[in-house]
Order: structure tokens, then sequence, then C-alpha cells
């Protein structure tokens, strides 16, 4: 298997781990190990401190609705781009994390915050499709 099949491989694997996963402690798991986002990233994007992300991933289930919402749209957005087949976690990781003029020069990550999730979703496809220029 090339690198390349190898990448996407591990891509469909992690797309299919958080379309079906409804915990958002295990999917902020897989967000932080496997799709390689820092803490202060998740924070940023579900409107917490890292020292919630950070109690999140020693354990904690406390956690209030608004931030539960928040770590499953964010969820939905790496599955959106990953199952698309056709780009890396690593791209997708620097798409979401960068500023970016169709959001004003935020991240991404600022507009899942502000409750924009699904237009960053479908951005986010364009993007991992071609269909939208860096």
């Amino acid at each position: 298997m090339t690198i390349v099949e190898q990448e996407r491989e591990s891509a469909a694997q992690l797309a299919n781990a958080l379309h079906f996963e409804r915990n958002p402690i295990r999917a902020v798991h897989l967000m932080v190990e496997s799709f390689g986002l820092e803490q202060r990233q998740v924070a940023t994007a579900c409107s917490t401190s890292v020292s919630s992300v950070s109690e999140w991933l020693s354990g904690s289930e406390e956690r209030s609705p608004h931030q539960r919402e928040r770590i499953l749209e964010l969820a939905y957005v790496i599955f959106s781009m990953l199952a698309t087949r056709s780009i890396s976690i690593g791209r997708a990781r620097e798409w979401l994390t960068s500023p970016i003029d169709h959001f004003l020069g935020e991240a991404p990550l600022t507009a899942i915050a502000a409750g924009d999730f699904l237009r960053v979703a479908e951005t986010g496809k364009d993007f991992a499709t071609g269909r939208l220029p860096v």
C-alpha cells in the first residue's frame, strides 16, 4: 500500500469513527489524538477554555449542553471533509485551523464557535474536493 493510500485509509477510518461517535468526550479524544487538533483549537471551536478541554481528556464528563453541541458540530465538520476521501487528515486540519478569506480572515474553527458549522462543513467539503481555492 502506498503512502497516499495509507493516508486515505486513515482518513476514511477517522471519518467513520467520528460519524458513529455520539459521546462528545470520546469525540474530543478522536479529534485530538487521531486528527491532531491542539487542545486550544478544540477550546476555540467549543467556546470554552483549554482547561475545560484538558479536563474532558482526563475523564471529566462535565460540560454544558452548548459545549456538547459544539463538540459534535466540530466532529461533523471534520467528518464531512474526510468523508469526501479527497483530502488528507493533515490538509483538512490545516484548512480548519488557518485564517481563510471566505470567513473574513478567521479560521473556520472560529465560525464553528459562532454557530456557523453548517457553512463551515459545506465550505470544507468544497475545499476537500477542489471546488474552492485555498
